[in-house]
């Protein structure tokens, strides 16, 4: 079995790694530091390093892929390959250079569109309909190498990043059996991209998720269902932050952000064309809930308006 050090740090990664440590000899893994979450920010460590103590793998979690100790521990292992899914950082040469067989990537994106951080969120953001797994050759760019396996999935008009997400994890992993025999039998073949056709999946800020209600229903939507369930799409009401994790375009007319209907079991908002039909939402400190739920007790008319900003 090929010698192998696994780089990746969520969920989807933990699937692949679980995958891989049944096809290779896994001797170590890299994931990305603990990070506090929840109120009380206590450190919570990443899916991929949990996963890896589960099956008695080692995890690194150096705060740079730069760092010296990281690299005199992969000198020291010298492994055949190493392999990266959703890690998080680029791999500088000093890492690039090292496996004998080389450094490949599995990336949530029918390479060159969405190079970056979030190409499942931007996908869907963007209304696609087809997405895929690149099994790809790394350099030092950002999703810049030859590409090696490439699988198609369609994106469900119901799907959101966090569905979606798993169906790409599983194809991932379904990816590397013929993945691994191919590399181990030479017969991997290179094709490189077409970086003219090259598009960014840059990370997503705070700001990237604040709702645009200048575009139509079904845009709105599709932002909507690419930033659930993180961070979730948040707007303004009455200048209080609020997250809408799920909603729906419907026919009719309204000026953008302003409630054009509201009773006890719907939320009806007008944007450029169609009306958003809000059906899950999450007011602060609150855990989200169905819209039902969150209109009770709450003095909501038609004539409000949801906005972009807390002023507004």
């Amino acid at each position: 079995m090929l010698k192998t050090v696994f780089f990746g740090t969520p969920d989807l990664a933990a699937t692949v790694l679980r995958a891989l440590a049944g096809l290779a000899d896994v001797v170590a893994v890299v994931t990305q530091p603990d990070k506090p979450k929840g109120r009380g920010r206590a450190l919570s460590p990443p899916p991929v390093k949990l996963l890896a103590e589960s099956l008695g793998i080692p995890a690194l979690q150096p705060s740079s892929a730069k760092d010296a100790a990281l690299l005199d521990e992969l000198s020291r292992i010298a492994p055949d390959l190493i392999l990266t899914a959703a890690y998080g950082k680029i791999l500088p040469p000093s890492v690039l250079n090292l496996p004998k067989l080389g450094c490949f990537n599995a990336h949530a994106s029918l390479l060159p569109k969405y190079r970056g951080a979030a190409p499942i969120n931007r996908a869907i953001m963007d209304g696609g309909t087809e997405t895929g797994i690149t099994l790809m050759r790394m350099d030092e760019g950002m999703d810049t190498g030859n590409m090696l396996m490439v699988q198609r999935i369609a994106i469900g008009p119901d799907d959101n990043a966090g569905t979606l997400t798993e169906k790409l994890a599983a194809l991932a992993a379904s990816m590397l059996p013929e993945f691994l025999s191919a590399l181990s039998e030479g017969r991997l073949v290179d094709t490189v991209q077409n970086h003219a056709e090259a598009t960014s999946a840059h990370v997503i800020k705070k700001d990237d998720a604040l709702i645009d209600w200048s575009i139509s229903a079904s845009g709105i939507r599709n932002f909507i269902r690419g930033l659930n369930p993180r961070p979730g799409a948040h707007t303004f009401l009455d200048g209080t932050q609020i997250r809408i994790l799920a909603a729906q375009a419907v026919d009719g007319g309204g000026a953008p952000g302003e409630i054009v209907h509201v009773d006890k079991g719907s939320l009806l908002v007008g944007a450029v064309s169609g009306l958003l039909s809000i059906t899950e939402i999450q007011p602060p400190g609150k855990s989200v809930m169905p819209v039902r739920a969150f209109l009770q007790g709450r003095r909501l008319a038609a004539g409000m308006r949801f906005s972009g900003a807390s002023g507004s």
